[in-house]
């Protein structure tokens, strides 16, 4: 049953109470949000360290000859697409939490299956459409700028500017609107782009306030969870250098170093927790603002069949 309002607060607590009640889970999935990147990285190691021993002076792909700087674009990009494929297995694990639904042979809720497939094409679709989006409104500033400068440089800037806020509003105006369709999605078991942009109409000033709170707590999360780091390391290394009579005037000795690695490893897994809260804190509230929006009641615990077929 469809409702016709909803309470951006109510999206915030709900992203928070799986935060709650789901935190093992959720710093496991930031951990394979980073594990991509850091198994390319490794694997690009013996590239780095042959262009080092090769006398090369920077790591730059550019300066480490083409078959390298090949070899480590290809890996980034392949670490951006693996990426992207943990973040909509955790979108969907996300989605079934919030709307109390549980589904069979997940780990930690993640699956790959056709609700997976599904939100990855509406997800390609939606990020294909703003970077061809911002290359045409570019191309149109600058077709009109252009002509301006020629004159008068300062008239160009003058005309660009209120054309680059106007295409800045037109892009949040267009996220807002589309901002339902991952969720539409998933809980209609369809590609619901119609769906989804329909149903943000009428609120987008209530949409808009949700993801201004949404995005301030996840800033103040994060200052809190590196400020929290930074005083830990701080202390940990005053506590290493007293141990070791190390300072930060002399060369790290081989105990130190022994010390900072664990160190440095135990930093990078609470960064990479931190991307897990950040991903339940800037999507989860777009999930309950739809089930307020269309569930009238909160939903028994149920097991989603599924088609057969995995894509």
């Amino acid at each position: 049953m469809t409702i016709s309002t909803f309470d951006p607060m109510v999206a915030i607590t709900d992203a928070f109470a799986i935060l709650k009640s789901h935190f093992m889970r959720v710093a496991v999935w930031g951990l394979l949000l980073y594990l991509p990147f850091v198994v390319v990285m490794l694997a690009m190691l013996p590239i780095l360290i042959a262009a080092a021993a090769s006398g090369g002076t920077s790591f730059d792909p550019e300066a480490l000859g083409f078959g390298s700087s090949l070899a480590i674009n290809a890996a980034n990009g392949l670490s951006q697409f693996l990426t992207v494929g943990v973040m909509v297995l955790i979108y969907a694990a996300l989605g079934f939490m919030m709307w109390g639904r549980s589904r069979p042979k997940t780990w930690l809720g993640l699956r790959f299956g056709m609700d997976e497939g599904r939100i990855l094409l509406v997800l390609l679709a939606i990020m294909a459409a703003a970077f061809f989006g911002a290359m045409v409104v570019a191309i149109v500033i600058a077709m009109i700028a252009f002509p301006v400068g020629l004159a008068s440089e300062g008239a160009a800037v003058a005309i660009s500017v209120p054309l680059v806020l106007v295409a800045l509003a037109g892009f949040v105006w267009v996220g807002i609107r589309a901002s339902l369709i991952i969720p539409a999605t998933l809980d209609r078991g369809k590609l619901a782009f119609v769906e989804g942009w329909k149903a943000t109409k009428g609120h987008f000033w209530r949409l808009l306030g949700t993801a201004l709170l949404a995005l301030l707590c996840t800033i103040l999360i994060a200052l809190i969870f590196v400020a929290s780091l930074m005083a830990a390391a701080l202390v940990f290394v005053l506590i290493a250098g007293v141990a070791t009579g190390w300072n930060f005037d002399t060369p790290a000795t081989g105990t130190m170093i022994a010390l900072i690695v664990p160190g440095l490893i135990l930093y990078f897994a609470a960064v990479a927790v931190l991307g897990g809260i950040q991903v339940v804190m800037m999507q989860g509230p777009w999930y309950s603002v739809w089930k307020q929006l269309n569930h009238s009641t909160v939903e028994p615990e149920v097991i989603r069949a599924e088609p057969a077929a995995q894509i």
